[in-house]
């Protein structure tokens, strides 16, 4: 791919040598990426997993312990822009446990999504599996919405009332 776009470049790439003592790993502060990699991954591989569960109370019941993990990333290595956490020290203070946390939950959410994907059509009748399936992904879709709204609603709440889609506490830190 890179001989289609390299003239269209306005720099071409220069291989760099590199130290001995420089990790082939970065180890620093994982950046946003990272997290949008791992999160993804876990959702997908959580997608595939078999839906072993059948029970529409099991299913409720691990659908409600996600819940867990609201505390959870509240006492990940958040820092606002106030430098003020709402928790003081964070008690997982390491850059791996947000890192963690993400993994374990995007793994549940594939999971337990595809299980009440699967399963909600077998709890109606066959003339109405069609529109119970198109009413799941109509439900989900709501879900995404809401769930990105509150997270704006939650973002204002740990930075101490900033508006984040005026100004970036996060872009504000890296200027």
């Amino acid at each position: 791919m890179q001989p289609l776009t390299a003239p269209c470049s306005p720099l071409q790439p220069v291989a760099v040598p590199r130290s001995p003592l420089q990790p082939l790993i970065y180890l620093g502060s994982p950046p946003r990426q990272v997290g949008f990699v791992i999160y993804n991954a876990g959702d997908t591989l959580g997608r595939n997993l078999p839906g072993a569960v059948r029970s529409s109370h099991r299913l409720l019941g691990l659908t409600l312990l996600r819940t867990a993990f609201v505390p959870l990333f509240m006492m990940c290595n958040v820092v606002p822009s106030s430098g003020v956490s709402p928790l003081g020290s964070p008690p997982l203070a390491s850059d791996a446990w947000p890192l963690l946390v993400m993994a374990a939950f995007s793994l549940s959410n594939g999971w337990l999504t595809s299980c009440a994907l699967m399963h909600a059509p077998e709890a109606v009748p066959p003339s109405e599996r069609g529109r119970a399936g198109s009413l799941m992904i109509c439900f989900l879709n709501g879900g995404l919405f809401v769930g990105s709204a509150l997270s704006f609603a939650v973002k204002s709440t740990m930075c101490g009332g900033c508006n984040p889609f005026v100004n970036d506490p996060a872009a504000a830190q890296s200027q």
